[in-house]
């Protein structure tokens, strides 16, 4: 029984892992996204299209908040599972 609570203890480990590495590629991804909008909406403000540009602003602000709260899963779970 005791290598059997050790490999699901390690299923475990891994799983959650996997899962907590997620969060960090999706805040990436986002911020990713977020730096592409707030540029066309920079190009956008420049030529005086400001509804398109309003348009990549608030998609940049929601991609913003997207990645800020994976980032926060991503935090919690290393504060709760690697700190001492």
């Amino acid at each position: 029984m005791g290598l059997l609570k050790i490999y699901l203890s390690y299923l475990n480990f891994t799983t959650m892992s996997k899962e907590h590495s997620e969060h960090h590629k999706k805040a990436a991804m986002h911020n990713e996204k977020a730096a592409e909008h707030h540029l066309e909406a920079a190009k956008h403000y420049e030529s005086g299209d400001h509804k398109t540009a309003g348009h990549h602003a608030h998609s940049a602000h929601a991609h913003h908040l997207h990645a800020e709260e994976h980032a926060k899963h991503a935090a919690k779970h290393h504060a709760e599972h690697h700190t001492n």
